[in-house]
């Protein structure tokens, strides 16, 4: 188990704006002492306090060594230093069998009935069923696949900030917690910055052993994560639709021949058991 000086350090360093390396690597093995030297220079943030207000509202600062630190990370060359969880009472998360499933923004019906029928029969009760990590506060895919992965209690939400969620927003992502998790990059309530945004799109890549890209543009997060999720060496499948306009993305991979697509849940379980 970690002790407590990481654990304060890493809270502190989740909180710090996009000037700040928000990953942990090799180069950096001493948190404690990297929050000591920058401490003097950012002195309204308070880790203890960030602690005990994210404990009151039913969040948690998992590091590595905690239980419940996705395994997925264990290995990972640069990882968060730290993530702030809800739920995680259900399955835990591990690469082997998760899947991040993002889309673009604007979603076709076609998008969303097909993640829909894609997402239930990786997650539904089956020999061994598959948990579905997407985009906690997106539109349309993002959405469509954890509402269908929170059913069968499969699904891992992933944010960048809880600033700004309405009360559809925690409805949302309490289902998810029934059973899932949501991990969340920057203290519960503190304000995101740019870094959070990258690190969201890097984490939703390496929770994952492979990652589904459903109508998206050939740029925006969606298609970053499937970007991010290649430069890990993880398999990306893709699934264009049939109106050119909104899936620009999974076209200029397939055209590359850096994807695959995807026509069921056979097709994803069938790179599942390669990795």
């Amino acid at each position: 188990m970690p002790d407590e000086n990481q654990r304060l350090a890493r809270a502190a360093l989740t909180a710090l704006s996009s000037a700040i390396p928000l990953t942990d690597s090799p180069a950096r093995t001493d948190l404690a002492e990297v929050w000591a030297c920058l401490a003097p220079h950012h002195r309204t943030v308070d880790p203890a306090r960030l602690l005990d207000e994210a404990d009151a509202q039913g969040w948690r600062l998992l590091i590595p060594g905690d239980p419940g630190w996705p395994s997925a990370l264990d290995h990972a060359t640069v990882g968060p230093v730290g993530l702030w969880a809800r739920g995680g009472t259900g399955p835990p998360v591990a690469a082997r069998r998760c899947v991040t499933v993002v889309g673009g923004l604007i979603a076709s019906a076609h998008a969303e009935r097909v993640t829909g029928d894609l997402v239930r029969d990786l997650t539904g009760p089956t020999v061994d069923p598959v948990t579905v990590a997407s985009t906690g506060l997106g539109s349309g895919v993002d959405v469509t696949a954890l509402r269908v992965a929170a059913t069968h209690r499969r699904a891992v939400a992933v944010l960048s900030s809880t600033r700004g969620i309405t009360r559809r927003h925690q409805a949302h992502l309490d289902r998810v917690t029934d059973g899932g998790m949501v991990l969340c990059l920057a203290p519960p309530g503190v304000l995101p910055t740019i870094g959070h945004a990258h690190a969201r799109v890097r984490l939703l890549a390496a929770l994952s052993a492979a990652t589904v890209l459903v109508e998206s543009e050939a740029r925006g997060a969606a298609f970053d994560t499937a970007r991010a999720a290649q430069t890990l060496g993880r398999p990306v499948l893709v699934i264009a639709g049939p109106a050119p306009a909104l899936g620009a993305g999974p076209r200029a991979l397939l055209a590359e021949g850096t994807a695959w697509p995807v026509t069921g849940a056979d097709d994803v379980r069938a790179v599942l058991d390669q990795t």
